[in-house]
């Protein structure tokens, strides 16, 4: 049975309105992919971002611990001075005590001489009130140097504990970082692996969309040289 060319028409027109609707579908999903792709490639991006400004953060933490470092050193070199006055404070001390020893010699040596001269009762309570200031100024410098030895011992612990406790704070902060960027690191490069799979794919699917394109327009060329 031969086709009019009134039918022939109607035909090909309907073949090609169904050319037409399979081909704007295929360009709807592309759109999808590309817009989809543009959102994972923005992902990306801002992933990208954030590991850099985690990374110039790390590295700040880096150089204030180096900071640290630094200052710790110079209270250790502080605090190693510090003992060395604090030994000298010792050595005085104990030349004190040789002081105090030889005031006591002295003050016994005193005591034999008022027994000497009791019947000069004049004598006697000079004697006597020399011994009691000479008494309280050796018990006045040993107390003197006994609270700076103590103040000084007391200083130099405070400040060895301070440092320490900051520069731990520091240490733990700034691992938590170090730890956190490489997570993020890895959390980049699935992301990069992901993307790269999807333009893998991405690129086999235009390839079959053109061959099956080209399949159709075959088609409708034979159907159009057969009519």
């Amino acid at each position: 049975m031969k086709l009019t060319d009134a039918q022939v028409i109607e035909m090909l027109s309907k073949q090609l309105q169904v050319v037409e609707a399979e081909r704007d579908s295929v360009k709807l999903e592309n759109q999808k992919l590309e817009m989809a792709l543009q959102r994972k490639t923005e992902c990306c991006r801002l992933a990208v971002e954030k590991i850099l400004e985690n990374v110039d953060r790390v590295g700040e933490l880096k150089k204030i611990n180096i900071d640290l470092q630094k200052k710790m050193h110079e209270k250790n070199v502080c605090i190693k001075e510090k003992n060395k006055e604090i030994e000298a404070l010792k050595g005085e001390k104990k030349a004190m005590s040789k002081e105090k020893n030889v005031l006591a010699e002295e003050l016994r040596t005193k005591k034999m001489r008022m027994i000497d001269v009791e019947n000069n009762d004049s004598k006697t309570e000079n004697l006597e009130k020399e011994l009691a200031e000479m008494t309280a100024e050796a018990e006045r410098l040993q107390k003197t140097f006994e609270y700076q030895l103590l103040w000084m011992e007391g200083w130099t612990t405070i400040q060895g504990d301070l440092i320490g406790k900051v520069l731990s704070g520091h240490n733990v902060v700034l691992t938590a970082r170090e730890q956190r960027v490489q997570e993020l690191e890895q959390e980049l490069k699935r992301a990069k692996d992901v993307l790269t799979q999807r333009e893998i794919e991405w690129d086999y699917w235009k390839l079959d969309n053109k061959y099956e394109m080209e399949a159709m327009r075959n088609r409708l060329n034979k159907i159009i040289s057969q009519s």
